[in-house]
């Protein structure tokens, strides 16, 4: 079964990468977006479940291999090139040092990232440069998902894994930081949702057609009172994210302006790149002195999405030359 592509959610794929710049940079107003720019990866992950689901249990699982070997790829590819990156940052920015620790092996065993290689400092200034973290998760999540693909269209399956939810993410909330890693908070919830609405979608897409509005203002109303009230570590909103991505998601699906759009002209890579580079693209902002201030994620989106697009594109030409 192969799902056609569906440019309403292309659409939120760029929005929620511009969202995703606004949680690392400052913004104008930038405060009242946190809700939203959390629902981010997790709505990356939704889309990836929802187009990886296939009704054939033997399809589905060659899917979800298909798509693991893929993310499994990217991140390699990009951990390379970022290790090498952050060392030449240290041997060229003043105030940095080679010392790979415990902690390093440790978190990148755990989440795919290490301060060793995220962490440059500038000027007394400690700056993040990677966000690969999304793509470990996600080949952790998808191999989850394997284990589980034949009852993903089970209702039972959603009520335990959404217990399983509120219990890693409320661990999380008590600790005050993440103890649990984002494979269980994040990465296998969302991708596991995202393929039992396409399991379901028919059914799911009529009762919220038939309680849109309902819907859509109780997840606001909870994800804004959960933010501005019960505010954790890094601005975290553990509860209410995967019910808002949710809902985001099905608004966006039942829109009804999302199959021709100028967005089907973008590769869909670039909000790839968006994800990946962009809290290096701000270090190399501030490292040749452009202060940004209220209009950093803004430039940044701005220039990251042109570079990648122009880059994305040679590559299309390029190969429509070549089989031509």
């Amino acid at each position: 079964m192969k799902v056609r592509r569906d440019y309403a959610l292309d659409v939120g794929r760029f929005a929620f990468a511009f969202l995703v710049v606004t949680l690392h940079m400052q913004m104008f107003g930038g405060i009242y977006l946190l809700p939203l720019a959390r629902c981010a990866v997790p709505f990356f992950y939704l889309l990836s479940g929802y187009y990886m689901y296939k009704p054939d249990e033997t399809e589905f699982g060659f899917s979800i291999l298909r798509n693991w070997k893929k993310w499994w790829k990217l991140y390699a590819v990009y951990v390379g090139l970022f290790f090498i990156i952050s060392c030449l940052l240290k041997c060229f920015v003043q105030g940095n040092y080679f010392c790979w620790t415990y902690k390093d092996t440790l978190c990148l065993l755990l989440e795919g990232v290490c301060p060793f290689m995220d962490q440059v400092r500038h000027e007394g200034t400690v700056y993040g440069i990677m966000t690969l973290w999304f793509l470990y998760a996600g080949t952790w999540g998808m191999l989850l998902v394997y284990m589980f693909r034949r009852h993903v269209g089970a209702v039972r399956s959603l009520v335990w894994l959404s217990v399983l939810y509120i219990i890693v993410v409320g661990i999380n909330y008590g600790a005050g930081e993440r103890v649990v890693p984002r494979i269980f908070t994040a990465a296998f919830p969302a991708l596991y949702l995202g393929a039992y609405i396409r399991s379901h979608e028919e059914a799911i897409t009529k009762v919220f057609r038939s309680y849109k509005i309902i819907w859509i203002f109780t997840a606001i109303l909870v994800s804004w009172i959960e933010s501005f009230t019960f505010r954790g570590g890094y601005n975290e909103i553990y509860y209410s994210t995967m019910l808002f991505t949710a809902i985001l998601f099905l608004s966006l699906k039942t829109s009804g302006f999302g199959q021709v759009s100028a967005i089907s002209y973008v590769p869909v890579r670039c909000s790839l790149d968006i994800y990946v580079w962009h809290r290096l693209a701000y270090f190399l902002f501030c490292l040749v002195g452009l202060r940004l201030e209220g209009w950093a994620s803004v430039v940044v989106f701005i220039s990251v999405f042109f570079v990648s697009f122009a880059i994305r594109k040679s590559m299309e030409w390029q190969k429509c030359l070549t089989g031509c």
